[in-house]
């Protein structure tokens, strides 16, 4: 699991990503995930975390990967793979 090899930061302390309302969007991210459709049929992403106690946790490359695939035409133009 890459999550494990990242460097992570609380849910709750989103805003050192300079989101608006970072924390919030993140939880919802994680807990509902976007709908996408692909291949023709509606796919679930959710935002990677994990349990640090009693707090959840999630890294700058999980927000990324988690963009990249709710965003695959973008992700496409910059030259990732989806």
């Amino acid at each position: 699991m890459p999550l494990l090899d990242e460097r992570r930061f609380p849910l709750k302390d989103g805003s050192s990503l300079n989101i608006d309302r970072c924390a919030r969007t993140l939880k919802e991210w994680h807990k509902k995930g976007v709908l996408i459709k692909r291949n023709g049929r509606k796919v679930r992403i959710r935002l990677e975390v994990l349990r640090e106690g009693n707090r959840l946790v999630t890294s700058r490359e999980a927000v990324k990967r988690f963009l990249d695939a709710t965003n695959p035409e973008l992700s496409k133009l910059n030259g990732h793979k989806e």
